[in-house]
């Protein structure tokens, strides 16, 4: 009898055991699924570690275009620079070492063969923000005119005396009127006469076929 009493208890005790074992443990149902295994201390990455990874690789992508692209917008800009260095300079602000074109607006002669018609301005009117030597404002043209110019801005430089140059020939002209379409790029106008002397034709002077002298002056 009791022998009895222990096997029952000793079998109840193995019952108990193999339910709470097959509650947990059910190869049929649970050995291929990995989430019904503890992972917090596994080794296996989280799913925010794999969200991260593609999120730091993307943000270094991104880095390589913007110094890919700093690096081409310097690379044009010094490509730019080096070009306006070697351009030359046909744009002048300053009175002195101008270089720049050569137009005539007058003549003291007669009129040349091929050249456009000029007038002379020899008709006794006053012209310019200059003063005549008797001091009445303007100035009137002669036959000794010849080596007059017009400037922009000339009322402050009225009476001086300039030096224009071309192909290694110079000649002084004395600024007596003012132009006011010389203010685009500095340029000088003369007269017809002096700007033939200056350049060895009338071809040059009038751009006969070519295009307008440039000179420098100062």
């Amino acid at each position: 009898m009791k022998s009895e009493i222990i096997f029952i208890f000793v079998s109840s005790i193995y019952c108990l055991n193999i339910k709470r074992f097959t509650k947990y443990v059910d190869c049929n149902e649970q050995s291929n699924n990995i989430d019904s295994f503890p992972v917090s201390n596994s080794i296996l990455p989280t799913n925010s570690q794999h969200q991260k990874q593609p999120s730091q690789e993307h943000q270094k992508q991104e880095h390589k275009k913007q110094e890919h692209k700093k690096q081409e917008h310097q690379k044009q800009e010094h490509q730019k620079q080096e070009h306006q260095k070697h351009q030359p300079s046909t744009k002048n602000t300053n009175v002195g070492g101008n270089s720049s074109k050569a137009t005539f607006y007058f003549r003291v002669g007669d009129d040349v063969p091929g050249c456009p018609t000029v007038q002379t301005f020899n008709d006794g009117m006053s012209y310019g923000p200059c003063k005549s030597e008797d001091g009445s404002p303007g100035v009137k043209y002669t036959s000794n005119s010849k080596y007059w110019a017009a400037i922009a801005n000339a009322g402050s430089r009225c009476g001086d005396t300039i030096t224009v140059s071309y192909n290694g020939n110079s000649i002084q002209l004395k600024v007596m009127d003012e132009c006011p379409a010389c203010r685009e790029d500095n340029h000088v106008d003369m007269g017809l006469d002096a700007l033939i002397e200056l350049t060895g034709s009338k071809e040059a002077a009038c751009s006969i076929n070519r295009p307008m002298p440039i000179i420098t002056w100062s």
